[in-house]
Parts: structure tokens; sequence; C-alpha cells
């Protein structure tokens, strides 16, 4: 991943984004909410920035490791047919 950190500052910005609209959107059907900062997260979506974000870090990391294990895996195929 070629930029870390503006991953990182997005899966924050996400974060703080969905959790004050999920506060502020709760109970516009039902009338019903949450006291305290529960209404705040009960919606579920606020990490999905970060899973996001480990997703395509564990997507690279095993591309990178299959990588590497083909390599070696041609490596060993030519000196046994050596």
């Amino acid at each position: 991943m070629r930029n870390l950190p503006g991953a990182i500052g997005a899966a924050i910005r996400h974060f703080w984004v969905v959790r004050g609209d999920q506060g502020q959107r709760q109970g516009e059907r039902t009338g019903a909410k949450d006291t305290g900062n529960r209404a705040l997260v009960t919606g579920g979506k606020q990490m999905t920035g970060f899973v996001d974000l480990f997703t395509r870090l564990i997507e690279l990391s095993l591309f990178n490791f299959a990588a590497s294990l083909q390599g070696r895996i041609r490596t060993t195929v030519k000196r046994l047919q050596r």
C-alpha cells in the first residue's frame, strides 16, 4: 500500500463522520432514540473504514506471500530438474 498514513486517516475520518451521522439519524422512523453515546454506535457502520483497510492489508500480504512462494517453488523445481 503506497499511502498507508493516508488510508489510516481516511478510516479515522470515516469513523467519526459515520458515528455522528448515526447519532443524528437514529429514531427518524420510529422516534425511539438511545440515550447518551449509545445512539452514536448502535448503527454498526462506524467501523467499516477500518474493516476495509484491514481487509486490503491482508489481501496485499497474502498476494506478496503467494508471489514469494511462487518464486521459491520455481527455484526449487529448477534445482530439482538439474
